[in-house]
């Protein structure tokens, strides 16, 4: 079978390349036919035509760039991940060992289809694998996105976090959930989760499946900067969606939108899977695409 390997040589501290080399020869000891390609160049499409298989070398964000050509491949995709948080890997139970890889591939049994998000906003549309926010974690990534010149790592998430802090991202929003207001214009942090998965294991949405056909919603209000880290402190202790004030909801529609008190001006700061995305003054309508991405898992489903 042939299999197209996408590598991103940034990620994993510039260990991607070598790990890409182990996992060809992987494939090859099992009798499939490897093909490279680097994350980011025009030809991972026509790589993908006809291959019954792709191994991703990096994180989440590599993954979330090639989600259109992916699923839009059928290829079932296997996850080698070398990123810094690897969320989507850590869902479906996929380690970094190269050695590994050959071997499953070969076992079609593993192969279950999820879903992905699909988010709309100016005329533009991205899919997503984990997640969308819209708040201050978004603006941390943002942050972090204008001053990365290469490979991060947690500590790279210092110097905007603290930035956050002083001066906090705390949109006043308004979301729809299969045109059911869920929210009017309220300060807070918004999370459309597709995976139970986020950051340091905080999990605000723990309840989300990635296989389920329907896409998770938690608004947490706040106004301030200790309102946004006590709504994280919750999350992480499992107790965010019992909190009286969260706004809990499930659907397959869902519909931000800037609330009447922003400013004209304003923008909307959101972030999928990780990555920085730039949506204007919104609005971004998002919906969910049933069993669109084919992967292995070791998880069972």
């Amino acid at each position: 079978m042939r299999v197209v390997v996408l590598r991103n040589s940034r990620s994993g501290r510039g260990l991607a390349p070598a790990m890409a080399a182990q996992v060809c020869a992987s494939l090859r000891a099992a009798g499939h036919d490897p093909v490279e390609v680097e994350a980011g160049s025009e030809g991972l499409r026509e790589a993908l035509a006809g291959a019954g298989a792709a191994v991703v070398i990096g994180g989440d964000g590599t993954v979330h760039h090639a989600l259109a050509d992916l699923s839009a491949s059928g290829a079932a995709v296997y996850l080698a991940p070398t990123g810094t948080e690897n969320l989507l890997a850590r869902e479906l139970g996929m380690r970094g060992l190269a050695s590994d890889v050959g071997g499953a591939v070969g076992e079609r049994r593993r192969v279950r289809a999820i879903d992905l998000g699909l988010a709309r906003f100016g005329g533009a549309e991205r899919r997503f694998a984990v997640m969308l926010s819209v708040g201050p974690d978004a603006s941390v990534i943002h942050r972090l996105d204008a001053m990365r010149t290469g490979p991060i790592t947690h500590a790279s998430y210092v110097r905007p976090v603290l930035a956050e802090l002083r001066e906090p991202a705390l949109p006043c929003l308004t979301v729809d959930v299969d045109a059911r207001r869920l929210v009017t214009d309220r300060q807070g942090l918004l999370l459309i989760a597709n995976s139970r998965q986020y950051a340091l294991r905080i999990d605000p949405a723990a309840q989300a499946r990635v296989d389920d056909g329907q896409l998770d919603v938690v608004f947490m209000p706040c106004r301030g900067a200790w309102g946004a880290l006590g709504w994280h402190a919750r999350a992480r202790l499992r107790r965010a969606l019992r909190h009286p004030r969260a706004v809990v909801a499930r659907g397959v529609d869902v519909r931000i939108a800037l609330g009447l008190g922003e400013s004209p001006q304003a923008c909307l700061a959101a972030q999928m899977d990780g990555e920085a995305v730039s949506v204007g003054s919104g609005p971004i309508e998002v919906s969910v695409l049933p069993g669109a991405l084919r992967v292995f898992s070791a998880v069972a489903p």
